[in-house]
């Protein structure tokens, strides 16, 4: 018994440092929109160069930024329903907004060459 509520204190302290963060965690996914750009340019002389290896870094690159900004978007979300400042939740999601928009981008390239 201890186990579970050692699990359930530590998810409500894990939830409780996200809550009211959206805009500070919709900030920390710019860096990963930025890593995920630094894919698209040259993408068919980087894949031509280094074939499936680069494939395979970008395809986990695109994988682990969908991760994040639908964990900070699921965040968003609840922090909504827990009535955040409504300027606050505009400006991150415009904020996650940019951070996600490279994402297809190269998942397309990705499907494109496969």
């Amino acid at each position: 018994m201890n186990d579970v509520t050692a699990i359930k204190n530590k998810n409500s302290r894990l939830s409780q440092f996200f809550h009211r963060r959206s805009l500070t965690i919709c900030l920390l996914t710019l860096p990963f929109s930025l890593l995920v750009l630094g894919y698209v340019p040259e993408y068919a002389f980087r894949y031509h160069q280094q074939g499936s290896t680069f494939l395979l870094r970008a395809s986990g690159t695109a994988l682990i930024a969908t991760i994040i900004c639908g964990a900070a978007l699921i965040n968003l979300m609840r922090d909504v329903e827990r009535n955040y400042s409504p300027q606050r939740c505009s400006l991150a999601s415009v904020i996650l907004l940019l951070a996600f928009a490279p994402v297809p981008v190269l998942v397309y390239k990705i499907f494109h060459y496969i």
